[in-house]
């Protein structure tokens, strides 16, 4: 199942994809969004229970996880509408997690680390593949 062309209103041929990996890439930013607002979620309880001692850190760090849930909802939510802008941002999003899975792998969470690092390289190639910037209509 290769891609399949279809006829497009203003005469130009339009590619669509029979395995969508743009849908693929869109629905895997959208399950890191998802598990990430359940860390905030988790986040905003432990700080709401937490001594006073360490609440401004503690703060920062879940104010940091909200806006990254704020920023994978929005990508999540173009790639899902087919807006170009949304690759280089998801693209730059999938690279830090190899890094990140790394140094989780380091510091003894294997299973955690080898999870990153595969879910950065997957999403990294998925937004690469010649079907998605086709769909994107990306050049």
């Amino acid at each position: 199942m290769g891609a399949s062309a279809t006829p497009a209103v203003d005469g130009q041929v339009a590619t669509r994809t029979a395995i969508g990996t743009l849908r693929i890439a869109g629905w895997l930013v959208f399950g890191e969004c998802a598990v990430l607002a359940t860390i905030l979620i988790y986040l905003v309880y432990a700080d709401a229970t937490r001594d006073n001692a360490s609440t401004r850190s503690a703060v920062l760090v879940t104010v940091y996880a909200a806006i990254f849930v704020l920023a994978l909802g929005l990508i999540a939510r173009g790639l899902r509408n087919r807006r170009p802008w949304s690759r280089g941002p998801a693209i730059a999003l999938h690279l830090m997690f190899v890094p990140l899975g790394w140094y989780m792998i380091v510091g003894g969470l294997v299973a955690v680390g080898i999870v990153m690092i595969l879910l950065g390289i997957g999403g990294f190639v998925l937004l690469l593949l010649p079907s998605t910037r086709a769909e994107l209509e990306v050049r």
